[in-house]
Parts: C-alpha cells; sequence; structure tokens
C-alpha cells in the first residue's frame, strides 16, 4: 500500500471527507479514489493530530457523492 493510503467516509454532500491524520499527515496534495474509483483532487479544511483526525474537502464536480447517514446511540445495549 502506498503511503498516505487510507480509508475515509463522505460526511456531507459538499465533498467533505473524514479520514485519519495519520494518513494525510505529511502531505501537501491529496488524491481522493471514490466508490466509483473516480479519483478527485482535495484539500485539507481541519486536522487534530492529538486525535488522528482530519477533514479533506473534494475539489470540482460535487455530484454523485453518497454522504454516510449519522446514526444515533440512543438504542445502544
Amino acid at each position: 500500500m502506498p503511503r498516505g493510503s487510507g480509508s475515509g467516509f463522505m460526511w456531507d454532500d459538499k465533498g467533505h471527507i473524514v479520514t485519519n491524520f495519520h494518513v494525510i499527515e505529511d502531505g501537501v496534495e491529496f488524491l481522493v479514489t471514490l466508490p466509483n474509483q473516480e479519483q478527485r483532487q482535495a484539500k485539507l479544511v481541519g486536522k487534530e493530530e492529538s486525535k488522528d483526525i482530519a477533514v479533506l474537502e473534494l475539489q470540482g464536480n460535487l455530484s454523485g457523492l453518497f454522504p454516510i447517514t449519522p446514526g444515533t446511540s440512543k438504542d445502544l445495549l
């Protein structure tokens, strides 16, 4: 697996992707591969090293994105 490879998830239809900080840590440019294998450029919009989390924002056309549906923990046992 190439350095900087990792996973993430589409947070919203505005192109925000949540991933881990260690995935983007040394990056300057970011290329995201979508589930349909299309690759898109993204820019870093936020990071928190101590929590190992980062947010990228896809550039260009945002049609056809499939963000997650946030759940709730109220019914957990």
